[in-house]
């Protein structure tokens, strides 16, 4: 009778840490559903300004672009970052796209040079989005060390914590979105031209393109994908 217990006592206990088990894995799921939830509702969001923006422009009109930047290792003046342009093909005919670069600002201040994507040919067939994505370490965005103080104090108001210490890496609702408010891409260039044409045209985008800004705990180191610019300039 004893024993009898004894495995009913297990048999419950057992239960219980199943119950609790699956209760941390639904949580977890649901946590990662939120996460990519949110980093759907951000894409999602980018390339509808990037549409709406495509509509303004007056040259390379089928092109809808819009640009990422992550960033990490903020706590000094050395900088990491991640850079990413999304250009969807929108228009009939297939192009390629090379030398893409953009200039930005962060919290108001502008960056000191241009951020070279692709230096190679990128295919973009109608239909079809490719990104272009370039990455540099340690990186020097401003002259001054007051100038990245200013800017790291920018994000963290928008974090809403007081040293990045606090700042939780695996999820904070809106924090991400907030954060895009401090980018200002004011300006773009790439080379266009199309496989069935000799010509290659120097496109300027001298307006504002859709953009979005993160703070990541570390940022993709160079990857090839379409692109080859391994230092900003």
């Amino acid at each position: 009778m004893q024993r009898f217990k004894v495995q009913k006592r297990f048999m419950e206990i057992s239960i219980i840490i199943a119950i609790a088990a699956a209760a941390y894995i639904l949580a977890a799921g649901k946590k990662q559903q939120e996460q990519d939830l949110e980093q759907q509702e951000l894409e999602e969001a980018l390339q509808e300004a990037a549409e709406l923006a495509q509509l303004e422009r007056t040259e390379a009109t089928d092109l809808a672009i819009s640009f990422r930047l992550s960033i990490s290792s903020i706590a000094d003046t050395l900088w990491n970052c991640f850079a990413t342009w999304t250009i969807t093909n929108n228009g009939s005919q297939t192009y390629y796209v090379s030398d893409i670069r953009s200039t930005f600002s962060l919290a108001g201040y502008k960056v000191n040079t241009w951020i070279p994507g692709n230096r190679d040919m990128v295919l973009i067939k109608p239909g079809e989005t490719k990104k272009i994505h370039c990455s540099v370490n340690d990186k020097k965005l401003w002259a001054t060390a007051k100038t990245c103080s200013i800017v790291r104090d920018a994000i963290l108001a928008k974090l809403g914590v007081e040293k990045l210490s606090q700042w939780d890496f695996n999820y904070t609702p809106g924090k991400k979105q907030a954060l895009s408010s401090l980018i200002y891409v004011d300006s773009t260039s790439f080379k266009l031209s199309s496989p069935y044409a000799d010509a290659e045209n120097t496109i300027d985008i001298t307006s504002e393109i859709p953009s979005a800004l993160e703070y990541l705990q570390s940022v993709k180191v160079y990857e090839r994908f379409g692109s080859n610019a391994q230092d900003w300039k």
